[in-house]
């Protein structure tokens, strides 16, 4: 069977546990062939919260059935049947363990496709993550958000930024653009820092799961100066400095851009003296109109502040990962002014 477009999407979608995910049109899911796919391929991994499968699988029988104009000829898969049947009788259960357990997401970057890379393996990041985590109590950290999403679709676009240099990145969360970077961008060294002792302590299993166990993983509180032991595992510096969704609170944002001054200020081509200019790209969804414009205000004081044109493609048109269309994202490049 040649997978359409539509069956590849509703299945990247599951497998990245989108809430809502786009289910194949109605001639395509009474097809057995096609019911068989979505079930190897997203059910019988037995990787995402049994609440969400329980959900998704619901919605999708109750859809094939409406589908179905000959029951002679079309029937509902056995097995999307069982499995159906299965997460039924396990529900309460899982719906107490979905509580506390982080799941594998799987993340399709289809812009290393589109950008014609050379790919040995799928171009998949897959993280262990709690998907329905909310962006409130400092619980930030356990789930993927979107400004990290962009920006892994805009380094794809974009990899001379990341490749062959030595690569930071601030309030690394979950650490996908981390992963990214040093899985597919090439990146000569990879270190992805965050100020949550959890979540660091998180970030090594993320990392692992990609084949990324080499990247360094270090607690970074932001502040007016380094760390003591920053020497010791940045080294000469950092060509690149990364950071997504880590401007949502105002009180930080003082801090967040001393530490990337100093960041700047530190190794052999530093801020705008000699050598290769370093790169500094904030990505920011705009959840709070108010609180992206302070970011810029408080960061034009010491930076040139660049908002780079790369707006978030709709919906419809993304092929993987997916996120929402409905607030913009703004990656801005910060300069230390001359």
């Amino acid at each position: 069977m040649t997978t359409s477009l539509a069956v590849q999407r509703f299945c990247r979608q599951c497998r990245q546990a989108e809430p809502a995910p786009d289910f194949p049109g109605p001639e395509l899911l009474k097809e057995y062939d096609v019911q068989e796919h979505l079930y190897q391929d997203v059910f019988a991994r037995n990787e995402l919260p049994p609440s969400y499968v329980l959900r998704v699988l619901k919605s999708l029988v109750a859809q094939i059935e409406a589908s179905i104009d000959d029951w002679e000829e079309y029937a509902v898969s056995d097995n999307l049947m069982q499995c159906l049947a299965n997460f039924r009788t396990g529900s309460q259960a899982a719906a107490l363990a979905d509580a506390t357990k982080k799941s594998p997401v799987v993340y399709y970057v289809s812009a290393l496709e589109e950008a014609r890379f050379d790919l040995t393996v799928p171009p998949t990041i897959t993280l262990l993550e709690k998907r329905a985590t909310i962006a409130a109590g400092g619980t930030t950290g356990i789930r993927t958000w979107e400004a990290a999403l962009h920006l892994g679709v805009y380094l794809c676009r974009h990899p001379d930024l990341v490749q062959g240099k030595r690569v930071l990145e601030l309030g690394s969360g979950t650490g996908y653009v981390a992963a990214l970077c040093a899985k597919f961008l090439g990146t000569t060294a990879c270190v992805a820092t965050d100020g949550s002792p959890e979540v660091v302590n998180s970030l090594p299993a993320n990392l692992e799961l990609n084949g990324q166990g080499s990247v360094l993983s270090k607690e970074l509180v932001w502040g007016p100066s380094p760390p003591e032991d920053w020497s010791e595992w940045a080294g000469d510096g950092f060509d690149t400095i990364l950071g997504a969704d880590i401007t949502f609170d105002v009180r930080d944002m003082p801090d967040l851009l001393a530490t990337i001054q100093w960041c700047l200020g530190s190794g052999e081509n530093s801020g705008n003296g000699g050598g290769e200019q370093k790169t500094v790209l904030i990505a920011a969804t705009e959840r709070n109109k108010k609180t992206f414009d302070m970011f810029t205000r408080l960061a034009d004081e010491s930076f040139d502040v660049e908002d780079v044109a790369f707006p978030v493609p709709p919906r419809a048109q993304q092929t993987g990962p997916f996120y929402s269309d409905a607030v913009p994202i703004h990656i801005c490049r910060l300069q230390l002014k001359s």
